[in-house]
């Protein structure tokens, strides 16, 4: 175990996605919608693992992550990629790959219903992969999602350069922990 700036025990930073089970039908990615600039090394890292054993991607069409991920995918020629909205149509879709529109009762243009998506897509997929600014609520709402569905979670912390990989429930009580909720 290791433990971060912040405190957070976590798994030493090995590539999950070089190592895991074989059986996993699907990997979420999500992020901070305030994301800006090129990927972190680390991020691409994994996600090139992601794509080598041709683990199907459910991401969503925010901007900030989703479309640096997606850029990222396009430009690795990712082919088993799918990308969820709400609305008329995705606002990115960088590979032209598949859609997956999400109906929901929310009130539209509110952070319920831009995360009808991200709900769906936590209970399609078998493990998470968050790129986390370390304040938005909306990718913190995503790991506490995936760790309450007890499912692997790989989170880039942005402030602190660093992968935390949640496997255990104790790993994920100290992330959900009320001094790391951002």
């Amino acid at each position: 175990m290791a433990i971060n700036k912040n405190g957070v025990s976590a798994m030493p930073a090995s590539n999950m996605f070089t190592t895991g089970p074989n059986h996993w039908r699907s990997v979420f990615i999500s992020g901070s919608r305030s994301f800006q600039g090129r990927l972190p090394v680390s991020v691409m890292d994994h996600l090139d693992s992601i794509i080598a054993r041709k683990l199907p991607v459910l991401i969503g069409d925010a901007p900030g992550v989703d479309a640096a991920v997606q850029a990222y995918l396009a430009e690795r020629h990712a082919r088993e990629v799918t990308v969820f909205f709400v609305g008329r149509r995705p606002r990115h879709n960088a590979g032209g790959w598949r859609t997956q529109l999400v109906d929901t009762d929310c009130p539209t243009g509110t952070r319920a219903w831009r995360g009808a998506k991200d709900r769906v897509m936590c209970h399609l997929t078998d493990v998470g992969f968050v790129i986390w600014d370390g304040a938005s609520a909306g990718s913190f709402a995503n790991i506490r999602q995936l760790c309450q569905l007890r499912l692997p979670v790989v989170v880039y912390v942005r402030p602190q350069n660093s992968i935390l990989t949640l496997t255990t429930d104790a790993d994920r009580a100290a992330v959900l922990s009320p001094r790391h909720s951002g």
